[in-house]
């Protein structure tokens, strides 16, 4: 059996207490590459699970150019994503330390990596190698705990706050025990009821115990200077289908019910807990009972049976994934959606709105390497584009300049362009038709000297062919997943003529009775507004349940816009703009990486104004 070759980046902890022994048990893998920023750390791991020939590295950049079949990425949280892409990048396959990232951003290009290098990204969530998860899933996927709606993810510690490394560092770890221990808890929640679609999540995070010199702590005595991150955090998390989960963490909590890396759930026909060991509860012959499977040896005297731990499992497995192409057990699309969640725990719990994250949130493109533009080639076209071309790509048009029955908005016909900015123009308002659309870009693209595609836009604000209630009655219904869906409507029949993007969902919050008072906006209310723009924004740019369609949205258009004083539908009108944070509350809740342009306005002042 061929033995695959590994690197390893980052020799500090988790790297010697987990993965490098039970590697070197399997005799599965050669290590021959260990980088650390500590030297001397690197040296000892090689000294111990090293072979005769391995190296040390101070910069991953250079590990992973080495001729290695998989990179193990044990780094602090910061580095997972940027290591991860490296090294998928350079021909390697990845076992990722749990949790995937810090950021649902980050994941995302995690994600976006290994579609296009179509390398294996392998997340360690090594719990549910575990025996009793292993049994439970079963169960659970046999159909005899029934349709599961209510869960729990387990993972609290009394006093156990790890005061080594980086874990007091919100920088380097994103968090604390949420992100930490948490993230066990709420995987193996999610895997055992098999569901991934998320309606909304609320969170809070306390940072109450950290600053307390009597602390008790299992690992010694922490530094409550450098305790930067939360000790205990708490989530309540909505499933599309209706389904609810309660997830809680703590390093530093006042609390005799300690239990991590546990989950507890409850379906229509049975219930499990992790409590006192794997526990099934259910109604037998009309009698309640419980049942304790024997999943540990000690049945039979003096043999405790072969015994493999969660880890060495583990390392069993990604071997065959990588060598034999085996499934994958922790899907990647999977533990993006747990640091999804994550994330939105957290920013809940700093702005105290509850964070929508529909559906679409978790559907994943992965990108077809034949059809993906690296940046040389990127670079490579832009250095041979004039610079008429260049400034024509940021300019947009009214589709009047390209077909007679386009759709003309404000005093756009008053604008007579030049010819080159028509022949170069990057992007087209106002246009219908997947006919016409499919016309006029063929003969676009065959004229452009570099063949680029026009970006298609249209002011989408309540439907396309669909209409729903304009944007301040669908706010009435007090019903975001009826916005999101109404989104998902609008993006499905715009896209398929050809329209990829929209000028929507506005979230000013307007006062006055101006055009977006009386139509574009969700209302008065900046919570209101932040709930139902991100729904309606992840509606439109996510992939939902018709036919995976999508288009951009455009968050607008800025705060401090409603404080005109007018009452002209459009044009100039004066501006305080001395704003308030009230105003900028929807845009705080919004405005993260991946949520498409933002819209600064679309007023154009009045000549002599």
């Amino acid at each position: 059996m061929r033995r695959l070759k590994a690197g390893i980046v980052g020799c500090g902890g988790i790297a010697n207490a987990k993965h490098l022994p039970a590697m070197a048990k399997s005799g599965l893998y050669e290590i021959t590459a260990f980088c650390d920023v500590i030297e001397e750390r690197a040296k000892e791991a090689k000294d111990r699970f090293g072979s005769e020939d391995a190296r040390v590295f101070l910069d991953y950049r250079e590990l992973v150019q080495e001729d290695l079949d998989v990179v193990y990425v044990t780094t602090p949280n910061r580095s997972h994503a940027d290591i991860s892409i490296a090294a998928m990048e350079a021909g390697k396959d990845v076992m990722c330390e749990k949790p995937m990232a810090r950021t649902y951003e980050e994941a995302q290009r995690m994600l976006e990596a290994a579609g296009r290098t179509k390398r294996v990204l392998n997340i360690a969530y090594q719990n549910r190698y575990r025996r009793d998860a292993a049994y439970l899933k079963e169960l659970c996927r046999s159909g005899e705990m029934g349709e599961i709606y209510f869960a729990k993810a387990h993972a609290l510690r009394r006093r156990a706050v790890p005061t080594w490394g980086v874990f007091l560092n919100e920088e380097e770890q994103g968090g604390g025990p949420l992100i930490d221990i948490g993230t066990h808890a709420l995987d193996l929640t999610l895997w055992m009821m098999d569901n991934y679609e998320v309606a909304s999540v609320t969170g809070a995070a306390f940072h109450k115990l950290s600053c307390q010199t009597d602390q008790g702590n299992a690992f010694g005595d922490w530094d409550p200077e450098l305790f930067k991150v939360e000790d205990s955090a708490f989530g309540f998390i909505r499933m599309k289908n209706g389904a609810v989960i309660e997830l809680e963490a703590s390093w530093a909590l006042n609390t005799l019910e300690v239990d991590e890396a546990k989950t507890s759930i409850c379906g229509t026909k049975a219930g499990a807990d992790m409590k006192d060991g794997l526990r099934i509860n259910r109604i037998h012959h009309n009698v309640p009972t419980v049942e304790k499977p024997e999943l540990f040896g000690g049945a039979v005297d003096f043999f405790s049976g072969d015994e493999k731990s969660a880890a060495d499992v583990e390392q069993e497995l990604f071997y065959r994934i990588v060598a034999d192409g085996a499934k994958q057990t922790v899907e990647p699309e999977q533990a993006a959606v747990v640091t999804r969640i994550l994330e939105a725990v957290y920013r809940s719990a700093e702005s105290g709105l509850i964070r929508i994250c529909f559906r679409a949130c978790f559907r994943f493109i992965l990108i077809d390497k034949e059809k993906y533009m690296d940046t040389r080639d990127l670079k490579r076209l832009l250095s041979g584009m004039s610079l008429r071309e260049k400034i024509g790509q940021m300019i947009q048009l009214t589709g009047m300049y390209f077909d007679e029955e386009a759709v003309l908005t404000g005093t756009v016909g008053e604008v007579k362009p030049e010819e080159w900015v028509i022949r170069y123009a990057g992007s087209v308002l106002g246009m219908d038709g997947a006919d016409k659309i499919r016309a006029v870009q063929e003969k676009y693209m065959e004229e452009h000297p570099h063949h680029i595609p026009l970006l298609f836009m249209a002011d989408i604000i309540h439907g396309y062919k669909t209409i729903a209630p304009i944007p301040l009655g669908q706010a009435c219904s007090f019903h975001p997943e009826l916005v999101h869906e109404a989104a998902e409507y609008a993006a499905a029949e715009a896209s398929s003529e050809g329209i990829k993007a929209t000028f929507s969902p506005m979230v000013d919050v307007s006062k006055d009775p101006r055009w977006g008072r009386i139509m574009e906006s969700f209302g008065e209310d900046p919570f209101l507004n932040g709930v139902m723009g991100i729904a309606m924004l992840e509606g439109y740019q996510g992939y939902g349940s018709i036919g995976g369609a999508r288009i951009a949205g455009c968050l607008k258009h800025f705060a401090g816009y409603e404080r005109g004083k007018g009452i002209q539908r459009r044009g100039a009108v004066p501006q305080d703009i001395h704003g308030t944070v009230y105003e900028a509350v929807p845009y705080g809740g919004i405005c993260r990486p991946g949520y498409g342009d933002d819209c600064i306005s679309c007023s154009r002042p009045h000549a002599g104004q």
